[in-house]
């Protein structure tokens, strides 16, 4: 499901900075769940202006496996969910982690972890949480147009981003998935394209030159573009010290560690700038 979506920034000050920060795959659920570090980062946007301070959830909010996944490893889930009601606690505990920033979030999206769920049921684990924390719940792409309006001034600043939850391609390197988030955004012309998925946090601008001919054909008008494309990083830890043989999904394949954390994409409204951080 794609889904068109619209925002408004009402700016109370001249010289605001406004802020897009993307989150995902927190696994809440499995034992490689790294709430320590979580707990740091919601402190952080917990520092910032909701007013300016948008973050979006791009998917795998829950880990939601079953023993009918073949990604199930016993010693990949938290002990607390070895339980029948597994699901629903995960997602009352995933909510309890991100209620704090409830006023901050613009959005939830859909993932592969809860998609592969609802094929054994007619359950939406994603849609669920949405509701729960009373933020729009995004499908799986959605097309965001942004608008700005500065202080003191009629001339709306609009911008669109394009959001999903990953790449399928399993594309290995940073240019491979740029790539990847290109063609599947180019037709809608964004300037900020957000993904997750990878585990792996990523931030590039690529700026390309249009050529335009003027209204009387007799040269080039050159009009540059500029477009950020960021993915976001994971909580989740590939890695951990266990008693046994237990081991969970990433560990068993040999993934490499995760990259943790969320990234965003900051605008400085009075200058009409825009530039990625790769971390928050």
């Amino acid at each position: 499901m794609a889904t068109i979506h619209t925002i408004n920034t009402k700016c109370r000050h001249k010289r605001p900075i406004v802020e897009h920060i993307f989150l995902s795959c927190f696994h809440v659920g499995s034992a490689g769940f790294h709430e320590k570090r979580w707990r740091e980062e919601r402190e952080k946007i917990l520092e910032k202006d909701p007013r300016y301070a948008n973050v979006w959830i791009l998917g795998d909010e829950i880990d939601g496996i079953s023993t009918k996944d073949s990604r199930f490893e016993l010693g990949g889930i938290a002990d607390r969910y070895h339980c029948n009601d597994f699901m629903n606690l995960q997602i009352n505990d995933f909510v309890d982690l991100v209620e704090p920033i409830q006023p901050y979030l613009r959005g939830i999206l859909d993932s592969n972890h809860t998609r592969r769920f609802r094929k054994d049921s007619s359950f939406n684990p994603t849609a669920e949480i949405a509701s729960s924390l009373d933020v729009p719940y995004l499908g799986t792409t959605v097309i965001i147009t942004h608008n700005i309006h500065p202080l003191a001034s009629d001339r709306v600043w609009s911008e669109r981003l394009f959001l999903m939850h990953g790449d399928p391609t399993g594309a290995r390197t940073l240019t491979g998935r740029v790539n990847f988030m290109r063609r599947a955004s180019s037709a809608f012309q964004p300037t900020i394209v957000a993904m997750a998925h990878v585990h792996e946090r990523g931030a590039i601008a690529e700026t390309e030159v249009l050529l335009l001919p003027n209204a009387a054909g007799t040269d080039f008008k050159e009009i540059e573009r500029t477009v950020h494309y960021v993915i976001a990083g994971s909580y989740l830890r590939t890695y951990m010290v266990t008693e046994g043989s237990n081991a969970g999904y990433g560990e068993v394949r040999h993934y490499a560690p995760s990259t943790m954390g969320g990234v965003s994409v900051e605008m400085d409204v009075f200058n009409r700038d825009i530039w990625e951080r790769s971390r928050l």
